[in-house]
């Protein structure tokens, strides 16, 4: 989720406070609120991890639910494919000679 913002500092803490309230306390932050990238991180009992996020300047906060394992055999997949990619462009280019 992008939450939109424009030197809205504290809107990071909005969205925290927000999740805080569903899920407790973050497991690991990181950053400072008032200046900088902020992060908060939840490691849920089904395995997943919820991250907020803002970075700097920009004070745009997002907000994700990450599986680590899917996300990895999704990452894992991806990487499979762009090498097969670049390995038929290849073939492709050398049979022009």
């Amino acid at each position: 989720y992008t939450f939109p913002s424009s030197m809205d500092t504290s809107q990071v803490l909005k969205v925290r406070n927000f999740v805080t309230y569903k899920y407790g306390d973050p497991s690991y932050v990181n950053g400072n609120v008032n200046v900088g990238n902020v992060t908060y991180k939840w490691y849920l009992e089904d395995g997943i991890e919820l991250t907020v996020t803002r970075g700097w300047p920009n004070t745009t906060t997002y907000l994700s639910f990450v599986y680590p394992k899917n996300n990895k055999a999704m990452l894992d997949e991806i990487e499979k494919q762009k090498k097969a990619s670049e390995a038929k462009q290849y073939e492709s280019q050398s049979d022009a000679f």
